[in-house]
């Protein structure tokens, strides 16, 4: 039997005019719920008809494998347009409404519990209440000034040193500022990749992401993690040390220092341990390197309404786009004229 045998057999009385215009979208909306589904039955036995027809009419043993790949075709276009009109029934109904509402109302409920228990053990939980004190968050701003009062001037004196008199002061702090935003963009990345793991191997499916994990589940991963974070944090730290060296930004610095002594290694360590428990935070504290017009952000009240040369120093704020909690620190237009900077 030949394969035009083949498909004179096999689209024996039925009627490919019915096929075609049902494919018309426009007839298809014109057509009630009762016909569709009746139609949906129709194409179905008819399906199943010709499957049987064929597996009936030719043997294993003697059909060849271009008949075979015939009549997979034939079928396989019978079925996808049965999953077209199925999925036409499904969305044009009442129950597919009432069951998106439904889930819905399930949604709302999930939300509102987990809100309530959040909300219990931040208030409850020693170490979850930590996580969300204001005081804590403030100590840890406080923490950051502090290596900006030791470490940075440190660094900033033994560079200035060191380097070439054509090298402005400006370059210098601008440089220390480069590693610190470093090390911000590397701790933020780093933790939120953390986060997904563990969020992934407990949930086992991949439906949860940063934006719509519910917070109990947030709180008891950081947790976890603050837990981890002396285990955790050498191998962030030596990862930041080996990844600044191919950082363009701050070449400068690395002409005259080694990322695995000090000053350098010591100033790197720090601001790393010190950003990574800000994030481990909730909310997660931000730093700001944002270049204000003014100093309101980053200066003591006296210096307010002065013009901002550039940013020695990140304020930090409570939250994405919150209150700051310690001021940064900026190189003024009036102090730069006199080449001393705003400590």
């Amino acid at each position: 039997m030949t394969d035009k045998d083949v498909d004179s057999n096999f689209d024996s009385k039925l009627s490919e005019d019915e096929f075609d215009r049902l494919e018309d979208i426009d007839h298809f909306e014109r057509l009630t719920q009762d016909q569709i589904k009746k139609k949906l039955r129709q194409l179905g036995m008819m399906l199943k008809t010709k499957v049987k027809q064929i597996t009936s009419k030719y043997s294993k043993d003697t059909v060849s494998f271009g008949t075979i790949v015939k009549i997979s075709k034939k079928i396989n276009k019978r079925e996808a347009r049965l999953g077209k009109y199925l999925s036409w029934v499904i969305r044009n109904e009442d129950v597919y409404r009432r069951y998106m509402a439904t889930m819905l109302i399930k949604s709302n409920f999930h939300n509102k519990l987990d809100q309530f228990v959040a909300s219990w053990l931040q208030q409850y939980d020693p170490t979850i209440s930590e996580l969300a004190s204001r005081q804590q968050a403030q100590l840890l701003a406080s923490s950051l000034s502090r290596i900006y009062e030791n470490n940075y001037k440190t660094l900033y004196g033994v560079t200035r040193q060191l380097q070439s008199e054509r090298i402005s002061d400006k370059d210098i702090m601008i440089c220390i500022l480069e590693t610190v935003q470093y090390c911000y963009t590397t701790c933020k990345s780093t933790f939120w990749k953390q986060t997904l793991n563990i969020l992934h191997y407990i949930s086992q499916v991949d439906i949860y992401t940063i934006t719509n994990c519910p917070h109990t589940i947030c709180l008891r991963i950081k947790e976890l993690m603050k837990h981890a974070a002396s285990y955790t944090l050498p191998f962030l730290q030596q990862a930041i040390r080996r990844g600044i060296i191919r950082e363009q930004k701050v070449r400068l610095l690395l002409r005259v220092h080694n990322t695995q002594k000090p000053p350098l290694r010591t100033f790197l360590d720090l601001c790393t341990e010190t950003i990574w428990y800000m994030l481990i935070q909730d909310p997660p504290l931000v730093l700001d390197f944002t270049q204000d017009k003014t100093l309101i952000n980053h200066t003591s009240n006296d210096m307010i309404g002065q013009q901002t040369d550039y940013i020695v120093w990140p304020c930090v704020l409570s939250h994405e786009d919150g209150d700051i909690l310690i001021h940064g620190v900026v190189e003024s237009a009036t102090s730069s004229k006199n080449n001393s900077p705003v400590w």
